[in-house]
């Protein structure tokens, strides 16, 4: 797993697991630069997408690149809001149904499931990112 430090844009962190469950953090110096040419409506194109992605335009075009060779990049706050909303509403759908097919579902028990849904949203969006993660990652391992 790759982050970016906090302090400082030229280290990477790499979190290497030791096999005992627990991780080391080494810091990987950033020492080449990639730079190319854009017109001025390009430039002002690049920026608005930065811009609403919350993010300064060398940080956007350095998560497209990533994200084109398959290392994605985190998602941004709103991203996260969307999917965590997108998830709640499957985990709704899913079990809604399962009650109705079982002919369980009530006033109530929808409320309970509502209320469950609002309260998991952010647990099962750190699960499903985890598990796309993990597929990620033996896909590359088996290429």
């Amino acid at each position: 797993m790759h982050k970016v430090h906090a302090m400082c844009t030229l280290c990477t962190i790499v979190t290497i697991g030791n096999g005992g469950g627990k991780s080391e953090m080494a810091h990987i110096k950033k020492s080449k630069y990639i730079s190319f040419r854009v017109t001025e409506a390009q430039l002002k194109e690049i920026d608005m997408a930065a811009t609403d992605a919350g993010l300064k335009a060398r940080e956007w075009c350095r998560d497209v690149v990533f994200e084109k060779l398959g290392h994605a990049p985190a998602i941004t706050r709103s991203e996260r809001l969307l999917f965590e909303h997108l998830l709640r509403a499957q985990y709704l759908l899913t079990q809604g149904f399962q009650l109705l097919a079982d002919e369980k579902l009530t006033g109530e028990e929808w409320k309970r499931l509502r209320a469950t849904a609002k309260q998991r949203a952010s647990e099962l969006a750190d699960a499903a990112l985890t598990n796309d993660a993990e597929r990620t990652n033996q896909r590359s391992r088996i290429s």
